[in-house]
Parts: C-alpha cells; sequence; structure tokens
C-alpha cells in the first residue's frame, strides 16, 4: 500500500509558481493601483497650487549728479546718454533680451517701466515783497521690474540679470553725459582770454569734480520694495512621494497575495508535483490529450514494466475534469492486449464496483491544472482500501 506523501506538498515547483504568477499577474498592478487610489484620498497634506507666481521689485535709481551742485554745477543740465526713455528701450530691446533669458530653461515674461519724478512748487517772498517760485523734487522717479511665471523657480535670476543689465546701461549713460560736460569746460578754458582769473579756477574745479564723477559712476539703483503674489485658478494636488508609497504598499501587497496564492495552490500543475505526491514508482508518464503514438508507446511500456503479474483488464480512474480519450483507450489496449476501461470519477463507484479483482489494475488519470491534492489523496485511498491494486498514475494535459 502506498500513501500520498503529504509532507511535500509544499515543495517548492517553478513551474507550478509561474503558472499561478501567468493566471493570476493582474493582482499586482490592480494593488498598487488601488494604494495610490488610497494615498489620494486619505493624504493628510493635500495642498493647493496657483498656477503662476509673480515676482515685483521697485528700485530707486542714486543720482550720481546730485553732489556736483557743491562746486556750482547746475546738475539738470548734465543729461545722460542716451536719455533715461531710451535706455528703457534698450533695455526691452531683442537683443538685451536674449542675452538676459537664453540661460533661463523655463518661460518667464518680465516687463520693467518707470515712473515719473514728481515736482511741488514752492513759494515764498523776497525782500521786497516779490513772490518767488521754485520746484522742487515730491516723488523721484523709480523702476518697478515684474516677472511672471508659472512657478516660482526663474524669476529671481531673470529680475537680477535684468537689474544687471539696466545699472550697465545706466553707468554708461551718465559717463557719456558727464564727459560731454567736460567737452564743454575744455571748450570754455581755452578762451581764456575772454575769462576772468575767478572764473577759470572755478572752471577748473568743476571740470576736476565731472572727472571724479565719471571715476565714481556706477549706475547703482537701490531696492525699495519686493511683493510675491500666487495667484490664478489653484489646482489640488498631493506630493510625488506620497504616490509612490501608495504605489509600494500595493506592491508589497500584491506580492504578498501571490505569496499566498501559490502557497495554498491544490492544483496538480506539474509532473514534479504529482511525482512529490506519490512517488517516482508510482508515476508512468505524462501524455497530452492529443496522444502521440510515440507517448502511449512509452506509457505501454511503464504499465508493463510497473506490473510484474498478469492482467486482463485496465482501468483508468480520472482525478479532475477528464473526457475520455478514445483513441488512446484503443492504442493501450491493442499494445498490452487487454481491455481498457474508463470510469466516471471515483464518486460513482459502489460498492460492486470496488469488489476486489486480481485481473484489474487501476491506473488513476490525472489531469494537469484541474486535479486537486484532496481529490487526488481520496480517490487514491477509497480504490487501494477496497482491495484494488493500483498500477501508478498518469498526468494528462
Amino acid at each position: 500500500m502506498t500513501k500520498i506523501d503529504t509532507a511535500k506538498i509544499l515543495s517548492f515547483d517553478l513551474t507550478a509558481t509561474r503558472d499561478v504568477v501567468a493566471r493570476n499577474w493582474w493582482i499586482i498592478p490592480l494593488t498598487m493601483l488601488i494604494g495610490s487610489g488610497l494615498m489620494f484620498w486619505q493624504e493628510s497634506d493635500l495642498r493647493t497650487t496657483p498656477s503662476y507666481f509673480t515676482l515685483t521689485r521697485t528700485y530707486e535709481p542714486l543720482d550720481e549728479t546730485s553732489a556736483l551742485s557743491i562746486v556750482g554745477i547746475d546738475t539738470d543740465s548734465i543729461s545722460p546718454s542716451p536719455s533715461e526713455s531710451n535706455q528703457l528701450i534698450i533695455l526691452q530691446s531683442d537683443g538685451i533680451k536674449n542675452q538676459v533669458l537664453g540661460t533661463i530653461s523655463s518661460s518667464v515674461n518680465v516687463k520693467v517701466e518707470r515712473t515719473d519724478k514728481y515736482f511741488a512748487i514752492d513759494t515764498k517772498t523776497d525782500d521786497n515783497g516779490a513772490n518767488q517760485f521754485s520746484f522742487r523734487p515730491s516723488l523721484s522717479a523709480s523702476y518697478v521690474f515684474s516677472c511672471v511665471e508659472k512657478s516660482e523657480s526663474n524669476c529671481d535670476l531673470a529680475l537680477d540679470s535684468y537689474l544687471g543689465a539696466l545699472i550697465k546701461i545706466r553707468s554708461d549713460s551718465t559717463k557719456e553725459g558727464l564727459r560731454n560736460s567736460i567737452q564743454l569746460v575744455d571748450s570754455l578754458l581755452q578762451s581764456s582770454d575772454k575769462l576772468s582769473e575767478l572764473t577759470k579756477e572755478k572752471l577748473l574745479v568743476q571740470k576736476i569734480a565731472l572727472q571724479k564723477s565719471v571715476e565714481l559712476a556706477s549706475g547703482s539703483l537701490s531696492l525699495i520694495l519686493e511683493s510675491k503674489y500666487l495667484g490664478g485658478n489653484e489646482i489640488s494636488n498631493v506630493d510625488t512621494s506620497t504616490y509612490i508609497f501608495g504605489l509600494l504598499i500595493g506592491l508589497i501587497i500584491g506580492i504578498l497575495i501571490l505569496l499566498q496564492l501559490i502557497v495554498s495552490d491544490e492544483k496538480i500543475r506539474s509532473a514534479k508535483k504529482l511525482i512529490d505526491l506519490v512517488g517516482d514508482e508510482n508515476f508512468l508518464g505524462e501524455i497530452s490529450k492529443q496522444a502521440k503514438p510515440s507517448s502511449v508507446q512509452h506509457l505501454a511500456s511503464a504499465i508493463r514494466g510497473a506490473n510484474t503479474g498478469g492482467f486482463s483488464k485496465l482501468r483508468l480512474v480520472p482525478v479532475g475534469d477528464y473526457n475520455s480519450n478514445i483513441e488512446l483507450e484503443s492504442q493501450l489496449g491493442e499494445i498490452l492486449s487487454v481491455k481498457v476501461l474508463l470510469t466516471e470519477s471515483i464518486e460513482n463507484f459502489d460498492a460492486n464496483a470496488l469488489f476486489p479483482d486480481s485481473g484489474i489494475l487501476y491506473i488513476l488519470v490525472v489531469r494537469k491544472n484541474s486535479a486537486k491534492i484532496a481529490d487526488l489523496r481520496s480517490t487514491w485511498a477509497i480504490i487501494d482500501r477496497s482491495g484494488n491494486q493500483i498500477l501508478g498514475t498518469v498526468l494528462v494535459s
């Protein structure tokens, strides 16, 4: 009497594992999708991201010629070249734009504006009772830089680059205006015969002051205001790391489910599995349902070799879903010169059908991927305990 070795049921079978994974691979992407979905709905730090970002900076230019009034120079007579209006035109030209924005990867929109200088009127009465009017600046001119982009990443760099370009343009323009004034003073000094000594000395002092101003001119601007604004339609989102975490959790759960399916798989999916259960001596071979003549010959040889006594009938008992294969049965009967009987499943056997008969040998026909270990164990036990002889098992795919 041979018993099925249940201790080997949990043995590793690569073929069975591959088959289970091939049939249930969809579990892993499904659990990963569910994991990422749960992370989205349950994420506690769900936030909103504005659709655009605006950075605005206001700069006040340094009046680098105001100190010349100390030596009696009317600073209003010193005009930068090019003028401040034309400086803006140069700053917003395509050449400067390509130079400034060429190193910035994302798309930004930069705008530079200049506010006008405002004056207030002062009135006073002199000693003779006459009214005198004078103008004084009430609000200095300023430059407003504004930058718009989708996210706060490159506006700082863009505005700094534009500021550097404007400082250079202003510095060059101021120096050029001062040089023009120096040329005027030089032309006056060349007419020295028409000037008094006091006037000459004054012009020389003014020339020195102008030359020093050329050296010191820097075109500097002072930051007086900065503002940031996040606006537009807000978009809800979740951190990418949260999605990755959800996918990993789903992957782990999916793998655990597959492992559980592999471990708990009760079906016989390979010859190795069947040999582990019944032993090599009780395994007669494996044939396909459309059996080739050579396969049938090999099976017949195994049956003849496994039986040491005589027999007149061969009864095939199916385990799992198995339909009768008349061609296989007839070929076996012809080769072995015996009558081959294909019975129904063991559940339909009665006591008379199981009555011991030494002339009948039983072969269990195990259907691959259909027969369960429990069914094989039950069928084997019923036939064996009834006193009938089980010759072995055949795996049919």
